[in-house]
């Protein structure tokens, strides 16, 4: 009878210290992913072999992983399955369906280097994760859940992992970052310039969001390319406004004519040889290349047939900036401090949605 007692005993302590992970483990369900690799080709190789529309009989094609072996698509290769999908008039769509923390193996030495230190390396990962779960869906109509491009987040498959940047995936499973008990749209960028931006200064008909709150950023200051400077031909200027239908003549010179609580600019005046124009600055950067102008925190000089851009930052400055992350990292503070700072007010737990 004592025996018996202190068995039940015993297997109610071993309850009581592992039954959380155990309950934990029981619901760390999977969650796949569907991420567009390959969009309107006209062909394309699957495991050396050409894969055409004509080659398809019905309207798609599964190729299926299985373990650590991968599938090459275009000498990329890739976990999970492939899904090669016809797509309009003789055009194929090609899909990886992918565990989501696979996913991120591919995702993260694309956005940063692995060797940063640990913490900026892990709040890039759970911003990533977040990203990726916030935004499923938004390719359905093209069949997939996000594409592989800095539309959503580059994407390179096993070609782009690092053992360093998969460990840390490894050591965050699951974890994302929620606000009011919804996922939150997880944006970040390069170096901020000293502040991030309010979304609604970025893109059309964006609006104020609680945990995307502008803050001031000291972290990133000592980041290679702070600060850069872009000399740009007029002629330049005026074939890309020409381009986007924007006709004002000879470019003659370009106005800041308004700037957000941030520094960065706004609206600017094109002023040619048959009028002028106001654009915004995101469009200028957007038509002049955004690695050329690296972001809108910049000022105007014009210098003989040539207009000067002196600014700080790179990228659109909502959200996470990854040279501060790195620099508060450096200084000793956690992923989780990290990502609180530049995403305010979120809670930081697994995931257990669809």
């Amino acid at each position: 009878m004592i025996r018996k007692v202190l068995a039940i005993f015993f297997v109610f302590l071993f309850l009581c210290l592992v039954g959380r992970d155990v309950y934990s483990a029981f619901h760390d369900k999977t969650i796949f992913i569907r991420v567009g690799i390959v969009r309107n080709a006209s062909s394309v190789v699957i495991n050396g072999k050409t894969i055409t529309p004509s080659s398809i009989s019905g309207s798609k094609m599964l190729f299926k992983g299985s373990g650590s072996k991968s599938i090459k698509v275009n000498k990329r290769s890739y976990r999970g399955n492939i899904e090669v999908r016809k797509s309009g008039k003789r055009k194929l769509t090609v899909i990886n369906i992918i565990d989501i923390e696979k996913y991120l193996y591919g995702v993260i030495k694309m956005e940063i280097s692995p060797r940063w230190p640990k913490e900026s390396v892990k709040a890039q990962v759970v911003a990533a994760r977040t990203f990726a779960l916030k935004n499923r869906g938004k390719h359905k109509d093209e069949g997939f859940d996000i594409c592989s491009t800095v539309h959503c987040q580059v994407y390179g498959g096993v070609t782009a992992e690092d053992k360093v940047s998969n460990k840390y995936v490894n050591e965050t499973r699951g974890e994302v970052m929620t606000y009011r008990g919804q996922l939150i749209n997880s944006s970040f960028h390069g170096i901020c310039g000293g502040m991030t931006e309010e979304p609604k200064n970025v893109w059309n008909g964006g609006k104020t969001i609680p945990y995307l709150r502008s803050v001031r950023c000291n972290f990133c200051k000592n980041a290679p390319g702070f600060k850069w400077e872009k000399k740009v031909p007029l002629y330049k200027i005026r074939e890309k406004l020409q381009a986007a239908g924007v006709e004002v003549g000879k470019v003659r010179s370009l106005m800041i004519l308004r700037k957000t609580r941030t520094g960065r600019a706004s609206k600017i005046r094109v002023t040619g040889s048959k009028g002028s124009e106001v654009v915004t600055a995101g469009k200028i950067r957007s038509l002049l290349g955004t690695n050329v102008i690296k972001s809108t925190m910049f000022t105007l000089q014009k210098k003989h047939n040539n207009i000067v851009f002196k600014g700080k930052g790179w990228g659109h400055g909502v959200g996470m900036c990854q040279e501060g992350a790195r620099g508060m990292a450096k200084k000793g503070y956690s992923y989780k401090q990290i990502l609180k700072y530049y995403y305010r007010g979120v809670t930081i737990k697994k995931w257990r949605g669809k």
